[in-house]
């Protein structure tokens, strides 16, 4: 109930990446392009690539290597639309490799794979 921002998710060979926010209101009311929850941003294949993600109380702004690709604003008097500012949240790490209809079946030929993570950094504004 608090929400989730898929700063990146990267499937097999496609060559962007989707950055999508999941709330109560996307998800249990099935409210997914008023506004769009998702979108597709292009990133260096074979690269270190800079994900960003701002959270304000007014939206949540993405970006990939300083560039901004996408932002999810907050709809005033709707309810569960914007909660992403209700609570502290989790950073996951994850590389999800098949297992569902959407990232599809794992070629094993494929293997061995890995994932690597030069930095991550978190910033918190200070509230006067």
């Amino acid at each position: 109930h608090s929400g989730e921002i898929d700063i990146m998710e990267h499937l097999n060979s496609d060559i962007f990446v989707y950055q999508t926010v999941h709330t109560p209101y996307t998800d249990k009311q099935g409210s997914k392009a008023t506004p769009p929850i998702q979108h597709k941003a292009l990133f260096y294949s074979g690269k270190y690539n800079i994900y960003s993600v701002e959270i304000t109380e007014d939206s949540v702004s993405f970006e990939v290597n300083g560039l901004h690709t996408f932002s999810y604003p907050r709809v005033p008097g709707v309810e569960d639309q914007y909660i992403f500012t209700r609570q502290n949240h989790y950073l996951m790490l994850d590389m999800q490799i098949g297992g569902d209809s959407w990232v599809g079946r794992v070629d094993p030929a494929t293997f061995p794979v890995d994932m690597q993570i030069d930095y991550v950094r978190f910033y918190q504004r200070k509230h006067n």
